[in-house]
Parts: structure tokens; sequence; C-alpha cells
């Protein structure tokens, strides 16, 4: 996955990835405030994309969808703020153009905002020639919202903590997945606010999804793998029935990515696949098929 190029010598273009949650469990409420997490996280191939160019006056960005906040709430201009405070003195004089092409829906559970956020932390530093420490960086993004540090380096990995502890997973990852896209929009404060932490007990995330992923075994019965499913299912039932859709047309592991709505299917066949997007589109719901 291509996450930078330059279209002309003045622009760089950032490519932004979104990510499922594999499988998320809650630990623990800390005393902080945050939650301490255990998650398997996977870059999929649906990016927005920013253009970056510098220019005479402040930093400004544009976006081609009118419902995303182009000012300082937005992270990627929160991203720049920090990128110029590490700078210090070095940070240029020129301001920041950027346009973000939006393709990430908002309020998914697929990581838009911190993606943009990640890509403009790793990407602008080396473009500009204006190198900061990977270590630097991961400390900035971490303070920026907890999911920006997985989008430093995005890859198949399984992340604890607020999501800053990661180890990247070897695993062979093949086939289908089916991406459904409800007409849903949840408030992840609301969903922390109502789901219930599993402790630290209840073994280990990787081991109970790696033989499912490999076709060696299915999911035990009762299992789940996503904690925000509970509340945000009785909240709208209507994620309940495409997750049951995608099931009963074979996906070999189907559920909610982040604190929803976006649910995701891994099919090993192709025509399944196929035959559960059409399923869901004459439901009049986004649904898209991606390689992996």
């Amino acid at each position: 996955m291509t996450r930078s190029s330059t279209p002309d010598s003045k622009t760089l273009r950032l490519h932004a990835p979104a990510k499922v949650n594999l499988g998320l469990w809650v630990r623990r409420k800390r005393p902080d405030g945050y939650h301490d997490l255990e998650t398997v996280f996977l870059p999929i191939p649906l990016c927005d994309t920013l253009d970056i160019r510098l220019h005479d006056g402040p930093d400004v960005l544009t976006c081609d969808d009118p419902d995303i906040p182009v000012n300082g709430e937005n992270l990627v201009l929160q991203a720049i703020a920090a990128l110029r405070h590490a700078w210090g003195t070095r940070a240029p004089e020129q301001g920041f153009r950027i346009h973000l092409k939006k393709r990430i829906p908002a309020c998914g559970g697929l990581g838009g905002g911190s993606s943009d956020c990640g890509a403009v932390l790793q990407g602008v530093p080396n473009w500009l020639g204006l190198p900061i420490s990977h270590r630097r960086l991961a400390k900035v993004a971490l303070l920026l919202g907890s999911d920006v540090p997985l989008f430093l380096q995005p890859r198949l990995c399984v992340a604890r903590g607020r999501g800053e502890r990661m180890r990247s997973l070897n695993w062979s990852l093949r086939g289908n997945m089916v991406l459904v896209l409800p007409d849903v929009r949840v408030s992840t404060p609301w969903a922390f606010q109502r789901v219930k932490p599993r402790g630290e007990g209840g073994g280990s995330l990787t081991r109970l999804l790696r033989p499912a992923l490999a076709h060696q075994r299915g999911l035990p019965d009762g299992c789940r793998l996503n904690d925000f499913e509970p509340p945000v299912f009785s909240e709208y039932p209507i994620l309940r029935e495409y997750q049951e859709n995608l099931q009963r047309r074979g996906a070999r592991l189907a559920g909610m990515s982040g604190s929803g709505s976006t649910l995701f299917g891994l099919f090993s066949e192709i025509g399944a696949a196929r035959a559960a997007r059409r399923e869901i589109r004459a439901r009049r719901t986004i649904a898209h098929l991606l390689t992996l």
C-alpha cells in the first residue's frame, strides 16, 4: 500500500489507509480516564488522500466532504501544529496548504482521522528533510489520539495499553473482505461510557484469532471478539443483522470495527463474498469488496 508520492515537485501526496480491528477487547478503565485495550489492527486498502503544498500564508485545510471540520478541531491541523512545535526554530516560515479527499467515512470505527494525522506526522518531516525521531513522533502521536501511533507505520499488529504498545504479526492473511458501511454514526465517547471491561484475565486475543484466520478452527461458541458489540448492537439492532448476514453467507470471521458502526466479513471464497455484498447492497447500504 503506497503511503506517499509526489504528483509534482512542489506537492506531497499522502495516502492514509483505513483500519479494521479484527478483535478489540477492553481490559480495564485506567486512573487517567483512558482504557487499557488489546486489539488486532489490520490496515485495509481504503484510503483518504492528502495533497500538501507550502504557500505564503497561514496553515489552511480544505476538504471535499463538507461535514468534516477544517479548523483546529481537525487532527491534520493539530499534527502540523505539533510538528512545528517539535521543529522549533527549524520550522518552515511558510504555511501548509492541505487538501483532504475523504474516502474513509467519519464515525465508522475505521480510524480515518487518526490515519490522516499519522500520515502527516510521518510524511511531512521526510518530505521537507526535517526528520524527527520515531520515538519522539510516537510520543507526539499518542498525545493527539490513542489510535494515532498505529498509523505511523500501518501494519498488521497487536496493540495494547492505549494502543501505544505494538507488536507486528507475521500472519499470512489472504482472502476477501466485505466492508459494510451502514448509515449509522456511533459516538466513541458514548460507546466507551457503556462498554463493560472484561478485566485482565480471559486469555489472549491473538491466540484466539490466529487459528480462525488460518482456517484451523472456528471461534468457540459464545466468543466475543469486540467488547463494544453488546452496547452498540443493543442501541442499533440493524448492525447485528448485518453481522448475521455476513455469517450466514459464509464469512469465517465477521464483526464490528472499533466502536462501530462499520462491520466486516472475511471470506475465503470470492463468490460468497460477492453474494454477501449483493445482499447488503440490496438493502440500500454501502458495501465494499476488498482483496487482502
